[in-house]
């Protein structure tokens, strides 16, 4: 995760980019507050869209990856990931093996270890929970039973209806439209 947010910081260092807005989903939740620490400037703002916060988080993707070794994971399980969705599958659900074939197995199964490793640390709760930047936590209505959700009673929290885990892409018009206008309200 820290060598994501290294390479994230270098391209926003090289675009001259001195406000942010960081906007992070599942394990780009996790790679953005690591990169929040990163910056010259803090963010204006952490929008978090299921982002990885505690262990719980990984229990499916991230944890089921690193259950396997490498060898393991590069014979059968990469495969397994990128299998065609089923026909019960959400639009983002159906979307994340296309996603997944541009990856590299080693550089995933690298990535799920050091997610899950920052998740079970509770490092990344702390980090969400403190900092003076305005926060905000999207979760799709089928994941209102969420572990995580109870962990954050200080911070505003937006159920995106009929969505599971991929918010953006299960209902974008709902998405965005809360998005747009949490990006609108002036910080206090």
């Amino acid at each position: 995760m820290e060598e994501h947010a290294q390479a994230v910081a270098r391209i926003l260092e090289s675009l001259g980019a001195r406000t942010t807005h960081l906007v992070g989903h599942s394990m780009g939740g996790a790679i953005a507050l690591l990169l929040a620490g990163l910056l010259q400037e803090p963010p204006l703002s952490q929008i978090s869209l299921e982002g990885n916060l505690v262990g719980d988080d990984c229990r499916f993707g991230s944890r089921a990856i690193v259950s396997q070794q490498f060898a393991e994971f590069l014979d059968r399980g990469f495969e397994q990931l990128l299998s065609p969705a089923t026909a019960e599958a959400s639009p983002g659900e159906a979307l994340y093996p296309s996603w997944l074939e541009k990856s590299d197995a080693l550089a995933l199964h690298r990535s799920a270890a050091s997610l899950v490793e920052w998740s079970d640390s509770t490092q990344l709760l702390t980090r969400f929970l403190s900092g003076t930047e305005r926060k905000i936590y999207f979760y799709g209505e089928r994941n209102r039973d969420a572990e995580v959700l109870g962990l954050l009673p200080s911070i505003e929290k937006i159920a995106v209806p009929r969505a599971g885990h991929f918010v953006m892409n299960d209902q974008p018009k709902a998405f965005y439209g809360h998005l747009s206008t949490f990006l609108r309200i002036s910080p206090p």
